[in-house]
């Protein structure tokens, strides 16, 4: 059981690539990109953080880094949308002790529409041994011009929480977050 819940928000994942990659197809079959016109008119943002974040008593994600946006803002830890539509949003954060204590515990990660928990949006990983793990919130939903959306976490231990690791060699940083919203 402990096993399907940790597979059942990768396959998630798994399924909406498949989606994505099968609706992209082209009659040679070849994946193909959208043009810079099709994906620059829709709303969406990626964001991250290069932080380790431990909860406080807000326990809400910060986003300093923004990779790429259009029509949605981002201020104080809350992603608001200019336009009104269906969006799917994704977070993705590595989770671990950011102390490297050797604490053992639990991280849960979940998401919130305008200041509001959202219903069986929660994920928890449990940690050991200092190990990390990817935890990963996501959902699809109803949006009108300037909600927003945040990302909140909780730990049972201080010490543990999300999880940045610099870039070593030929490989590139691993953020503690990633956050991906865009308009269906």
């Amino acid at each position: 059981m402990k096993l399907l819940k940790q597979l059942i928000p990768m396959i998630g994942i798994c399924l909406l690539a498949f989606n994505c990659m099968a609706a992209s197809k082209n009659k040679s079959d070849t994946v193909t990109q959208p043009s810079e016109d099709e994906t620059s008119t829709k709303p969406h943002a990626q964001l991250y953080s290069a932080q380790m974040q431990t909860p406080g008593p807000t326990s809400v994600v910060t986003l300093e880094k923004v990779d790429n946006s259009q029509q949605i803002q981002y201020s104080h830890g809350k992603v608001t949308v200019d336009e009104p539509g269906l969006y799917f949003v994704m977070a993705a954060a590595q989770v671990g002790d950011v102390e490297s204590k050797e604490k053992e515990g639990y991280v849960n990660l979940w998401l919130a529409h305008n200041g509001k928990n959202i219903a069986n949006s929660n994920t928890r990983s449990t940690i050991k041994n200092n190990s990390t793990t990817v935890l990963v919130s996501q959902s699809v939903m109803q949006l009108q011009a300037h909600d927003s959306v945040s990302v909140n976490f909780s730990s049972n231990d201080s010490s543990l929480g999300l999880v940045a690791i610099p870039a070593n060699g030929s490989e590139p940083a691993i953020p503690s977050i990633i956050f991906t919203i865009y308009k269906i």
